[in-house]
């Protein structure tokens, strides 16, 4: 009988990151939307979506990239209709952005699509494999988050989801959202 062979787990820990990336990300993206969205312009509606951010600064930093490339992000989602821009009260300076329905309405779609694909795959596994693999990734995530250096630079971008239970915040002075609401 041959023996069947496997991939070193380094290369399967690269291939899962992969599928979760390539496939499961931009599939359940295209699924939400008819809009062609890239990875920052649909984190910025989600993220006004589950919080209070709206300025493009606070964007921004959240994001890790510079205040014009979230100019041009807003610019694009405005002009779908997906967000819109407006003065924050007492800084006529100072725009801000908020999530209009058709916004809203395709992260809703993504998290519901989101979440049924990952329910139908954990179906496949015993109880007890499903804690196995939450206590595994519980702890391949804290080793993982234990080599990173600067985490004032890093954020899940979960819009606060995650509140107290959010493996970073504890490296960094909490969470982000948390911390600017």
């Amino acid at each position: 009988m041959e023996k069947k062979r496997t991939l070193p787990l380094d290369e399967k820990i690269r291939i899962l990151s992969r599928i979760i990336l390539d496939i499961v990300e931009k599939d359940n993206l295209k699924r939400a939307s008819r809009i062609k969205l890239t990875r920052n312009q649909f984190l910025i509606l989600r993220i006004l979506y589950r919080a209070e951010l709206d300025k493009i600064g606070d964007l921004a930093d959240v994001l890790n990239i510079s205040k014009p490339a979230v100019s041009k992000n807003i610019h694009f989602l405005v002009q779908k209709r997906l967000i819109k821009r407006e003065e924050i009260e007492g800084n006529r300076r100072s725009l801000g952005v908020s999530l209009l329905q058709k916004g809203r309405d395709i992260v809703e779609r993504y998290l519901s699509t989101s979440e049924k694909k990952i329910k139908s795959v954990l179906e496949g596994f015993s109880d007890d494999e499903r804690e196995s693999l939450n206590r595994l990734l519980d702890k391949y995530i804290c080793l993982t988050l234990e080599q990173e250096r600067d985490f004032s630079l890093f954020c899940l971008q979960c819009g606060g989801e995650y509140e107290g239970e959010c493996p970073i915040s504890e490296h960094r002075l909490g969470c982000y959202f948390q911390i600017k609401q």
